[in-house]
């Protein structure tokens, strides 16, 4: 016997996936983006170097440790 979700428990679901694997983490990039931007006005960076900074080390790291987390748990 197949066990199906209710129209509820699938909407819930999918608001709950949609927002922490999709959402969450475009919110972060969009924060990084700004932040690294930011950095090179106070600092006069003119090459571009903070956005990739903050991107490469801060934000693979972070998500690494994001997705780990939040797809190792079960809700």
């Amino acid at each position: 016997m197949v066990n199906r979700m209710s129209q509820q428990e699938y909407e819930e679901t999918i608001r709950y996936y949609g927002f922490h694997l999709i959402m969450y983490p475009l919110l972060v990039c969009i924060a990084i983006f700004t932040i690294g931007s930011v950095i090179e006005i106070l600092f006069k960076f003119e090459l571009g170097v903070a956005k990739t900074i903050f991107i490469a080390i801060g934000g693979i790291g972070y998500f690494i440790f994001y997705f780990k987390n939040e797809l190792g748990k079960k809700r």
